[in-house]
């Protein structure tokens, strides 16, 4: 089935259902929007009472005129998915009525406006996506924590879920509880998850938090790159893993000399740029941007496979270094070269703008890899042109312990 276009903005204002007014659209999301309303409603001439139900307060009123509660204003968080499959899955997952302390349910489901409308709590709550990279390792921990719960909680109900995103995920600004929500369903089976279906979740996941943790972390590093890996089978192995991270990372300080943060705004549904960091050695950190040249086709996914096999290649690189004179020296030359390959292909999909192309730049790129003298062949004719897709930074630290940039 092919995808609906994503419906026009909710002006604010406006009324939804019989119980919201639109206050403005906070967050997007491939396939979801999210809006904050509240319950002020003087089109109707009577006020409902989130306690008891009723609707015999007039618009006057301050308390309930049945239970006596006071009648304060709230406000809730709407998530908005129009996607017919996704709003059918959810609809089935909703009527399940799953409870979980680690993941937030929506209380009020309803159709409008030709999509589906998830309400939840709102109050002290804040999308994770907001918050900027990196987390005190004890905080992602406690974030794969509950994440593992939740999983292994749907997995026992038989649902299995598409993606797992930061915006996936509510944090309590007053006790920094973490919460799961508006999940997006893969599939859903009449008893448990079967085994071999059960790793892809953790992949998610793993790939998800792996920006969230700071560059020198590298056991958590290591950890989530099981996950991405699918080396864990299930939620109790990648627990067990977790338990020994708990044992060893419990500080809430975060002392970052780098920080992180990438917001899709208002405007575009997906956020095609890409970032990551990863430890090479003591001496070495690698630091990497892309641009996911937004309005082409795979823009997103040219960025990520960027980030991800220059991380890859540069690991390769590095324990092929290890022992022998100048290899972090190495290290930030091949960086370099491989760099320059990798754009030299993304810039020929460019021009083409299709899809199946990035497969076989994949393809071309991990051949040319494997011939030193080629991969600088091709680096030499598009090194100009290198900083228009991505900016790399491989530090080496000095003596002094300040960063510099290499000449």
């Amino acid at each position: 089935m092919a995808k609906i276009s994503r419906p026009q903005r909710i002006s604010e204002s406006t009324y939804l259902s019989k119980y919201y007014t639109v206050e403005g659209l906070i967050r997007l999301a491939e396939s979801r929007m999210f809006y904050i309303v509240n319950d002020s409603r003087p089109d109707r001439p009577h006020k409902y009472c989130w306690s008891c139900g009723s609707e015999e307060s007039s618009t006057y009123d301050t308390s309930c005129a049945n239970c006596n509660e006071e009648l304060r204003l709230h406000k809730f968080l709407v998530a908005a998915r129009w996607q017919p499959t996704q709003t059918n899955k959810f609809m089935d997952f909703f009527e399940l009525e799953l409870e979980h302390p680690g993941m937030l349910q929506p209380f009020d489901v309803f159709v409008e406006r030709t999509s589906m409308m998830a309400v939840y709590t709102w109050g002290s709550l804040e999308f994770l996506i907001d918050r900027p990279s990196p987390l005190s390792p004890k905080m992602v921990l406690k974030v794969a924590q509950n994440a593992l719960g939740v999983l292994a909680f749907l997995h026992e109900k038989g649902i299995v879920l598409d993606d797992i995103g930061l915006h996936n995920f509510l944090l309590d600004s007053e006790d920094d509880s973490v919460y799961f929500f508006d999940p997006v369903i893969r599939e859903m089976y009449t008893g448990p998850v079967p085994d071999n279906q059960r790793s892809f979740d953790l992949a998610c996941l793993g790939e998800t938090l792996r920006k969230l943790v700071g560059v020198e972390y590298t056991e958590i590093h290591h950890f989530l790159q099981k996950a991405r890996e699918q080396k864990f089978q299930n939620t109790y192995e990648m627990g067990r893993a977790l338990e020994a991270l708990l044992n060893t990372f419990d500080s809430d300080v975060v002392d970052a000399n780098v920080a992180g943060i990438s917001d899709v705004g208002l405007v575009r549904v997906l956020n095609e740029d890409n970032w990551g960091w990863y430890q090479l050695t003591d001496r070495i950190g690698l630091y990497i941007v892309a641009d996911g040249m937004g309005g082409h086709d795979a823009g997103e996914v040219a960025s990520s496979m960027a980030v991800s096999l220059l991380i890859k290649e540069c690991r390769q690189r590095q324990r092929q270094g290890i022992g022998r004179a100048r290899a972090d020296a190495r290290v930030v030359v091949r960086a370099v070269r491989f760099f320059s390959v990798f754009f030299f292909l993304l810039h020929m999909q460019r021009r083409r703008q299709r899809v199946h192309e990035m497969h076989r730049c994949v393809g071309s790129l991990e051949h040319v890899l494997g011939r030193p003298g080629a991969a600088l062949e091709r680096g030499q004719r598009v090194h100009a042109h290198r900083l228009r897709a991505m900016q790399l930074a491989v530090l080496p630290v000095p003596a002094q312990g300040r960063a510099r940039r290499p000449g």
